[in-house]
């Protein structure tokens, strides 16, 4: 598959599959390149025992195929 290339100016928001491979160029200004990360996943999806951003407590809390549905740290954001 071919690569798309999409520039992004100031305040521009992109989406894409957490799955895609992706990046940026290097931040040649003097400032700071802000990003913010919101992860989605649908309602009833099970712990697969990989820790990646789950706080400590949390993590330490859940096995193998527990629900995850902390309302704190997983709100639901849309219902059918």
């Amino acid at each position: 598959m071919k690569p798309l290339f999409a520039t992004m100016k100031r305040g521009d928001c992109g989406f894409h599959n957490g799955l895609t491979a992706h990046g940026a160029g290097p931040n040649m200004t003097p400032g700071y390149r802000r990003a913010m990360t919101c992860a989605y996943m649908p309602g009833g999806s099970t712990f697969n025992g990989n820790k990646n951003i789950l706080p400590d407590d949390y993590f330490a809390s859940l096995k193998i195929g527990d629900v995850i549905d902390n309302d704190q740290l997983h709100p639901i954001v849309w219902k059918k």
